[in-house]
């Protein structure tokens, strides 16, 4: 987002839905006190998170247990979303994977973007969460090679970073 910082969009998105409830996840919280407060988000977790954190909020937020979901959704009329999960940090993926699989989602696992490049040329994913920084196929190239290299291409993809600093962030516009 080169003109704009997470602020700046969840205010813009506040002025269409100000009822809308938020979670920040970041690395990057120390110093941003007064923004937090102005922005009125209902939870700041500070990354490393575990997913667990991250599921209570969401659950809190909407106001539903984990069992009324599934149970409002049986598995057996569950959408098929496939989802392939790109981190060079195999315990960060593991973790990730299995919590979406507990939602019921198709999930797959590569430990690097080459190995990500391989099965999205194999497999029609919904979804791809990618890290940015892995150690040879960063997620922007893999982006760039799977947009020219895959014949299926996913409905969304998610880049993840410790740390998304402007360069980067004009680099994904």
């Amino acid at each position: 987002m080169p003109k704009i910082d997470g602020f700046g969009v969840l205010a813009k998105v506040r002025e269409k839905t100000p009822e809308i409830k938020t979670v920040i996840v970041s690395a990057y919280v120390d110093g941003y006190e007064a923004k937090i407060k102005e922005a009125k988000v209902q939870a700041v977790l500070k990354k490393p998170i575990q997913f667990e954190d991250l599921e209570k909020w969401i659950l809190k937020l909407l106001q539903v247990t984990k069992e009324e979901i599934q149970e409002k959704i049986p598995p057996g009329m569950r959408p098929e979303i496939r989802v392939l999960f790109v981190d060079d940090e195999e315990d960060i993926t593991e973790c990730v994977a299995e919590a979406f699989n507990a939602y019921g989602f198709l999930t797959d696992k590569a430990y690097s973007g080459e190995e990500a490049l391989e099965k999205a040329k194999q497999k029609n994913y919904d979804l791809i969460i990618t890290d940015h920084s892995m150690r040879s196929l960063s997620g922007y190239d893999l982006i760039k090679k799977m947009k020219v290299e895959c014949r299926h291409k996913p409905h969304a993809i998610a880049v993840s970073s410790a740390s998304l600093v402007s360069e980067l962030r004009e680099r994904y516009s």
